[in-house]
């Protein structure tokens, strides 16, 4: 979207073959493999930047990755730590990379009258509620969230926006991770993993497109929003208000219990609705009363 608005974009991805596919026959995108957990890596992409002479406007940091359904007490080391490395650290070793330049960078447009530069970190509605049994990814984007709002304290000084993008549920190979499952130890972690996998498959998950049309809006916005939440209208709500005033026992409820109830609520009608078509002649009752 920002190459479509003339601007010239280093595009960086693990997989560089993605990349190529991608964006190849497009002269405003450059493509590189770049891996956010090797610093190496990172300022190899910043001295290319530099050396490319086109200056820098914004910085989007959006790896990240997610992971089957399972208990934190279950959860591997190794899984836990990489999470980590990618969703968090991954903004920190890029913005910590990048900042000498970024500033460069601002002091020349604010002196051109040209506005600011901006960095929009891909957070998640995760970094506000902890969900059980997707705990390593909701630890790494809670902190996440307390980096991007450590970084907008920090750089307010140097004019440098900071902003975070918070989707719900989309269509990412992140939501292809959260649908598998590990073992489980305990029959009740089993249990709300079955339930949360109900209420993942009766979802709407978010278009990517819409997803990349906020984060554009960030990148541009003078000034930027402290942060975007891309949900319904309920599930803004919970995020931005519930969380903040329901009392903990009935938080940990609506997440666990309510879960079961909701997923068992969903099953059942989905029966309903088998019943009918095998049996016929009655669906449009069944359809009305559900509604």
């Amino acid at each position: 979207m920002l190459a479509e608005q003339g601007g010239y974009v280093f595009a960086v991805d693990l997989n560089e073959e993605l990349l190529l596919a991608e964006w190849k026959d497009n002269p405003k995108v450059h493509t590189r493999r770049v891996d956010v957990t090797d610093t190496k890596s990172i300022e190899a992409l910043v001295q290319e930047v530099r050396d490319s002479g086109k200056g820098i406007f914004g910085l989007f940091n959006n790896a990240g990755i997610g992971h089957p359904s399972i208990s934190i007490v279950d959860c591997p080391e190794e899984l836990m730590v990489r999470t980590m490395n990618i969703n968090c650290f991954g903004i920190y070793r890029m913005t910590k990379a990048f900042f000498p330049l970024l500033k460069e960078e601002n002091e020349k447009l604010k002196a051109a009258g040209e506005g600011t530069c901006s960095i929009v970190n891909m957070t998640s509605m995760a970094g506000l509620i902890a969900l059980p049994l997707v705990g390593a990814y909701c630890i790494s984007k809670h902190a996440a969230e307390a980096l991007n709002a450590v970084l907008r304290r920090e750089l307010s000084p140097f004019g440098i926006r900071v902003s975070a993008i918070e989707p719900t549920f989309s269509n990412t190979p992140i939501m292809v991770a959260a649908r598998q499952r590990l073992e489980y130890s305990e029959k009740c972690w089993e249990e709300l993993g079955e339930a949360q996998a109900t209420i993942l498959d009766n979802t709407t998950l978010l278009d990517p497109v819409s997803i990349a049309t906020m984060v554009v809006n960030a990148l541009l916005s003078d000034p930027a929003p402290a942060q975007t939440i891309i949900a319904s209208a309920w599930e803004t709500f919970i995020g931005k208000v519930l969380i903040h005033v329901l009392p903990h026992k009935a938080l940990d409820s609506a997440l666990t219990e309510g879960f079961l109830d909701r997923a068992k609520k969903l099953r059942e009608k989905k029966e309903r609705h088998h019943r009918t078509v095998t049996t016929g002649g009655v669906v449009e009752n069944v359809e009305k009363k559900d509604n």
